[in-house]
């Protein structure tokens, strides 16, 4: 009986240590970039009318993360984004208005679940900066922020590389551009294919 209870200590300790493995797996500095596929669409007051446009752009971002491992299953990750290029969000062709995101940025919190050693499903809260750019008779760059949130799956493609696959929709506040009586809120839906290295 004495060894029973002995043998179930120790299968108890291993399998809680390997547990505990899948979200240490996770833990650490983590420095990649992405390609991200862009679904924008502007709402607002165009010339007095409510209208919509869309558009879609293909971009890359440079990311960065930390996770924190808390317990067997859970980490917690703080990281931040820019993108390098911009985004189409509105050609409104009868009034010629346009606007283009520009030096786009996020600071996040991730939650994750270590579904196993090798996988990771986590949901994503943002906060949000770009440059707006509206052409129209006139040109304006305006400051916006915004939130956005999103779900995602990490796994290891190497002893230390990580391939991720990410869908975020994000939301800026409405602005209305310098010089103009036009409103405008950008929004997207980002689908994103990251490649990082785990530090």
């Amino acid at each position: 009986m004495k060894k029973l209870v002995v043998a179930a200590g120790i299968a108890s300790a291993v399998l809680s240590n390997s547990a505990f493995a899948q979200a240490e797996k996770f833990a650490g500095f983590q420095l990649g970039a992405s390609l991200d596929l862009v679904s924008a669409r502007s709402e607002g007051t165009v010339t007095g009318n409510d209208t919509t446009s869309n558009q879609s752009s293909g971009n890359a971002s440079l990311i960065a993360q930390f996770n924190f491992a808390l317990g067997s299953e859970w980490i917690l990750g703080l990281g931040g984004s820019y993108q390098l290029g911009e985004n189409k969000a509105g050609n409104w062709n009868i009034s010629g208005v346009t606007n283009t995101l520009k030096n786009l940025y996020s600071g996040y919190a991730v939650a994750g679940y270590a579904v196993d050693s090798n996988g990771l499903l986590y949901t994503k809260l943002a906060g949000l900066g770009a440059d707006s750019y509206v052409t129209s008779s006139s040109s304006s760059t305006t400051s916006v922020t915004g939130r956005g949130i999103g779900i995602g799956y990490q796994g290891f493609i190497g002893t230390n590389t990580t391939f991720t696959t990410e869908l975020m929709y994000n939301k800026y506040h409405e602005f209305t551009p310098k010089g103009s009586s036009n409103t405008v809120t950008p929004q997207s839906t980002v689908l994103s294919f990251i490649v990082a290295h785990k530090f």
